[in-house]
């Protein structure tokens, strides 16, 4: 975007840390959430030891995307960036974010989540990632672990075990739903 002008994000972002969370420009910018533009500029470390856990929630489906979201972010010591529908709003988030999870689905409208995986394996090498799917078959999970996550887990979880399993990764433990 233009210094001073504001960008459209094509998802919710929460939480009050989200200039300490972007990757930035040299340059200060607007960026439009939620209908109200916020400055965001590399003023603020991200790597402070003092800041929450950072997350980016990409989940299809509006209810359970909802319900998730408000898991993660219930929790003080989660700061929930940002929650994406599709592939393409995740991409965007990421374009401009540098979260230290990743939580993704992996049926998305637009593509596949292992998609997702690999980018930011690329891009964003100390983000972890962990998927949450409904999909739990051999196959699906070591896909997905091959592809770069480190942590898997089906939506049936409940809510603390969601947050349990986001800690556990970033404490370096590959968090795995127990009815695997």
């Amino acid at each position: 975007p233009k210094h001073g002008r504001a960008s459209p994000i094509p998802c919710s972002w929460y939480g009050k840390g989200l200039a300490a969370a972007l990757k930035t420009a040299r340059k200060p910018f607007l960026m439009r959430t939620g209908g109200r533009a916020i400055k965001v500029d590399d003023s603020t470390d991200a790597t402070s030891p003092a800041r929450a856990i950072s997350v980016v929630l990409v989940e299809d489906d509006p209810p359970t995307r909802d319900f998730l979201a408000a898991s993660l972010d219930g929790d003080e010591r989660l700061e929930l960036l940002s929650a994406c529908g599709s592939l393409a709003d995740a991409r965007a988030v990421l374009a401009h974010a540098r979260p230290t999870v990743l939580i993704t689905d992996l049926k998305l409208p637009d593509g596949h989540g292992t998609e997702l995986i690999r980018e930011t394996r690329r891009t964003h090498p100390d983000t972890e990632v962990m998927v949450i799917s409904v999909l739990g078959d051999e196959t699906t999970v070591m896909d997905a672990v091959r592809a770069g996550a480190s942590g898997y887990i089906l939506k049936d979880a409940r809510p603390v075990d969601l947050i349990a399993a986001v800690h556990d990764l970033v404490a370096g433990r590959s968090p795995i739903s127990a009815s695997m």
